[in-house]
């Protein structure tokens, strides 16, 4: 079988994306009980401005913060479709943690493309993440009855203690083993 060139195989990419994508938008309107006002356009222009950029990212500009930013567009795009449609119970007003999870899975993609592989150095904040996102959803959701104001004023100065000796710990980690440590050269550049 004859390899593609790298033009067919971007042009396949974006028509798969677009694809992708379309499906989630029928889906969401099959879902959707009243047909009157399919789009609320600001989350689906945010999905496909993140549409845009992931595709850009990967074909032209080969930028790992780019991939990130349009994961992270294409995916809040999806969740706010969801949001906005009203096909949970939920509002945004308690679902807004779900973003941090959505900047944790961008940054888990990104290291992923990066370097073909999961490393510390994106997989730490990841986890850190998703459990703020945890925190979060414990008082948007209003599970702690306390205000989260509140909270960090009792809480916060022993959790920036924990952050800062968390982030000590890490880097006596990473500086006594330089295997984890990835110079700029041993990353997988895409061509």
């Amino acid at each position: 079988m004859r390899k593609l060139s790298n033009s067919v195989l971007n042009i396949l990419l974006a028509c798969g994306l677009l694809f992708v994508f379309g499906g989630f938008l029928l889906f969401v309107y099959a879902l959707e009980n009243n047909h009157e006002h399919f789009f609320k356009f600001w989350p689906f222009f945010i999905m496909i401005s993140g549409i845009i950029i992931t595709y850009c990212s990967v074909t032209l500009f080969h930028k790992t913060h780019l991939l990130f930013v349009g994961i992270m567009l294409a995916l809040s795009g999806c969740f706010s479709i969801f949001v906005a449609r009203d096909i949970t119970s939920l509002g945004l007003k308690e679902l807004w943690p779900v973003f941090v999870f959505l900047a944790a899975i961008s940054l888990v993609c990104s290291c992923i493309y990066r370097f073909r592989r999961a490393r510390p150095n994106y997989i730490v904040p990841a986890v850190a993440m998703v459990l703020l996102g945890c925190i979060f959803f414990l008082f948007s959701l209003d599970i702690v009855k306390m205000s989260f104001v509140s909270f960090m004023v009792i809480a916060g100065p022993f959790l920036l203690f924990f952050f800062v000796f968390c982030v000590v710990v890490f880097y006596f980690v990473l500086s006594s083993h330089k295997g984890l440590v990835v110079a700029e050269d041993e990353a997988v550049h895409h061509e």
